[in-house]
């Protein structure tokens, strides 16, 4: 910075220690589209662009965790072009008639704030009251 009538100069210098971005949680996919009762399903979802890369990822059915259901979390991942950080989840799971309607839920805890996601899950056949 140079100051109004003066030859000197003023150099400062400073540096971002710790940015943070809130990560996206992008929709719920589910495979098959029409899930059906007794059969397994997929639910999938990629939470994106977020630093630091520490986020922990869960799945709800309802308020509760979900029970009996495989799921995968990748790693953090690193996106070259955005310098932000990404990682997929998905659950499978063989649904009963008990699931119809439930919500399913994706968690991503990132810093302390819980970003949702939620899909309800609709079964093949009749299962109205």
């Amino acid at each position: 910075v140079k100051h109004k009538d003066s030859q000197q100069y003023k150099e400062s210098a400073w540096e971002l220690t710790k940015l943070i971005f809130t990560p996206r949680v992008k929709d719920i996919a589910c495979e098959p589209s029409i899930p059906e009762c007794g059969k397994a399903v997929t639910l999938s979802c990629l939470v994106e662009d977020y630093n630091p890369p520490q986020c922990d990822v869960c799945w709800r059915k309802g308020f509760q965790e979900l029970i009996g259901a495989e799921i995968t979390t990748q790693e953090p991942q690193l996106n070259t072009v955005t310098n932000l950080y990404y990682r997929k989840s998905q659950i499978i799971f063989t649904p009963t008639p008990e699931d119809h309607a439930a919500e399913l839920t994706i968690e991503a805890n990132h810093c302390n704030k819980i970003i949702r996601n939620t899909y309800t899950l609709m079964l093949k056949g009749n299962y109205s009251n």
